[in-house]
């Protein structure tokens, strides 16, 4: 088991996610404002 390889991988999701989320937030936001 290699947690230094599990460390990195779950950190490379969060990042994807971060970059989702922010992009669902502009959606939103242009949705509202319209």
């Amino acid at each position: 088991m290699n947690l230094e390889f599990d460390k990195q991988q779950a950190e490379k999701q969060a990042g994807i996610l971060h970059k989702q989320l922010e992009k669902l937030t502009q959606v939103l936001d242009k949705l509202k404002g319209e």
